[in-house]
């Protein structure tokens, strides 16, 4: 851990035993000057955990901040700004007074995460043991998402022992229902601190995982309070994104390798191709974990994957949230006739099983009628005119590759083909 300068508190030891006899600060266990304390819980455990030694820099918020223990132990890693949410005013205040006790310019301010979203954008997000206590954790979750940069941190009630004997569930039914991706809906009496929601592990990284595309690697690791468990999510972050798209047969892999290799003279000078040929992430597989960060990164993606899959629309599938993780983006469609598309995917077809299979089958049906196939482009270019990309549309002919915008083919293409929209 770097050296840290002392907090510039102003406070006396006399001021300060005057503080803590006149105020209640019983939940977290805070280290204050002159060797005293606050009572509660000490969290430094956790702290060591969840917050890298080096901050230096970096920005921390923490929603349901309570005391701000979390806040101020990553002011002591050197975190440059650190912002502490929490429902309750009367948190707050002593937040507030306590970050003058100890000289650190922490920003503490009351703020309700179910109902509204939050402002900026933070390096590490903590949420530690206030999922459970809301009535709509999925979407404060989503709103917790929102404000991660890089790293989200939770920290969840599920069924130990200290929270199993409130929902009634015995240690038999304990060691079943944790293995499951599910939510067990608590009696949420206000004695109990209204606590509502248990998600288990599987159910919070199906969350994450599954259900976003914007984390490449979701961690699950036990919890040393009170038999709970912490999750580590981390963002994608890449510096450019380079997505290369079109349907089942328009041989995307080949033009991904020579994209990288240079061979495309009319795109790889163009999309910055010089050096290594950067990795690939299917569309398929969003959900595997692998690194966070890229300087580029290739993004395989099949345009009829919504229709196949039965996700409808392209704004519902979440393997294309990947394109929200980039600084910048690149958009490469390729358009092959229907033809040419049916007689690439009839190998894909011959070397796929089972639910694959379907979906190769579901669009070779699409490619008898070329109005319908058309009518998948123009979605798919209805939905990339909404992003802040450059989009363009490679055609790969027999007498060598064509580079159009969306209106240049839309105009020679489409139109022939399908008549106006």
């Amino acid at each position: 851990m770097p050296e840290q300068p002392a907090p510039a508190s102003t406070w006396t030891r006399a001021q300060i035993e005057d503080l803590l006899r006149r105020e209640s600060f019983t939940y977290q266990a805070i280290k204050l000057p002159h060797g005293l304390s606050t009572s509660g819980h000490d969290r430094s455990g956790t702290a060591k955990l969840i917050l890298p030694d080096d901050l230096s820099g970096q920005s921390v918020l923490d929603v349901g901040c309570s005391l701000g223990f979390f806040c101020f132990a990553a002011r002591s890693r050197g975190a440059a700004r650190v912002v502490g949410l929490d429902l309750e005013a009367e948190n707050v205040r002593k937040a507030r007074i306590l970050a003058d006790v100890l000289g650190e310019p922490v920003e503490f301010a009351q703020h309700d995460v179910e109902k509204h979203p939050i402002d900026g954008r933070f390096d590490h997000v903590l949420c530690l043991n206030v999922l459970h206590h809301l009535a709509d954790p999925i979407g404060a979750l989503d709103r917790l998402i929102g404000a991660t940069r890089g790293r989200l941190v939770l920290e969840l009630a599920t069924f130990g022992l200290h929270d199993r004997r409130k929902l009634g569930i015995g240690w038999a039914q304990q060691l079943m229902l944790t293995r499951v991706p599910m939510m067990v809906v608590g009696r949420g009496a206000a004695s109990e601190g209204i606590k509502q929601f248990y998600l288990t592990p599987p159910a919070v990284d199906n969350l994450l995982r599954f259900r976003r595309g914007c984390f490449a690697s979701v961690e699950i690791t036990p919890s040393d309070y009170k038999d709970r468990f912490i999750v580590f999510a981390h963002k994608r972050r890449i510096g450019h994104l380079i997505a290369v798209c079109g349907p089942a047969g328009s041989n995307r892999q080949d033009v991904i390798r020579r994209i990288g290799a240079g061979a495309l003279p009319p795109l790889s000078g163009r999309l910055g191709a010089d050096g290594p040929a950067p990795a690939t992430l299917l569309a398929d597989r969003y959900y595997e974990p692998g690194p966070a960060e890229h300087a580029r990164l290739f993004f395989d993606y099949d345009i009829l994957r919504p229709f196949t899959l039965g996700a409808v629309t392209f704004s519902h599938d979440p393997a294309l949230e990947v394109l929200d993780t980039a600084e910048t983006s690149t958009i490469v469609t390729l358009w092959a006739p229907p033809e040419q598309l049916t007689q690439g995917i009839e190998a894909e077809i011959a070397g796929a099983k089972g639910r694959a299979r379907k979906r190769f089958v579901r669009a070779r049906e699409e490619y008898q009628d070329a109005r319908r196939l058309v009518r998948h482009y123009r979605e798919w270019f209805d939905y990339c005119a909404g992003r802040s990309a450059e989009h363009v549309v490679l055609w790969m002919k027999d007498d060598g590759p064509a580079v159009m915008s969306p209106q240049e083919w839309e105009a020679t293409v489409a139109v022939p083909l399908a008549g106006v929209a």
